[in-house]
């Protein structure tokens, strides 16, 4: 059984529910970040869905039925889930606090690669937030450990592209794959901190 998503988010949400999305998004309404915004709704929303289609499945964590229910859709929208967290945490904390390039380009490259999109150096640079001298050396690293390969632009000899290796794209889906388990789990209570 195949879970599509309507032609318009207003099909599943109320307007109420989505005067409080808009009201609680980020204070810059530039349109990448409403979009990002938009596209954890509905990345959650797929989550959702395929928990209530298979039941069983999000009793059991990432089971077969898990599996076999758009499960490349769930591994992408983990993926971009994270990566918008880590985002959204320079909004509360100095980004420096929790800076992991290496981590955030592979998270883009895993994004991009899944939606067909080619990445430049100084792009994953740039998607990592980090300076491009930093993104280089941290691209470096990545490629001697196999995770990434170059390939130039036959349009432009000055642009370099950027993608996962299969290697690394196996071990994406197996990270991301393992990190969905505890979705499914029963949320356990957390003690109150006394103040």
């Amino acid at each position: 059984m195949e879970i599509g998503l309507p032609a318009r988010m207003t099909d599943y949400l109320s307007p109420i529910a989505l005067e409080a999305a808009i009201d609680g998004a980020p204070a810059r309404h530039d349109l990448a970040d409403v979009t990002e915004t938009m596209r954890g709704m509905v990345d959650d929303l797929r989550t959702l869905l395929a928990d209530i289609a298979c039941p069983s499945a999000a009793a059991q964590g990432a089971g077969a039925g898990r599996a076999a229910i758009a499960s490349a859709e769930l591994v992408l929208g983990t993926a971009r889930r994270l990566y918008r967290d880590r985002r959204q945490r320079a909004d509360v904390f100095k980004a420096t606090l929790f800076s992991e390039p290496a981590w955030d380009m592979l998270l883009d490259l895993f994004i991009a690669g899944r939606e067909g999109r080619q990445v430049s150096i100084t792009s994953a640079c740039i998607g990592a937030d980090v300076p491009v001298a930093t993104g280089l050396r941290w691209l470096q690293q990545l490629e001697r450990e196999g995770l990434v390969e170059r390939s130039s632009d036959p349009c432009d000899a000055r642009r370099t592209w950027i993608r996962l290796t299969a290697q690394a794209d196996r071990s994406m889906i197996r990270y991301l794959n393992r990190s969905m388990a505890p979705l499914a789990e029963p949320a356990r209570a957390v003690p109150r901190a006394v103040a």
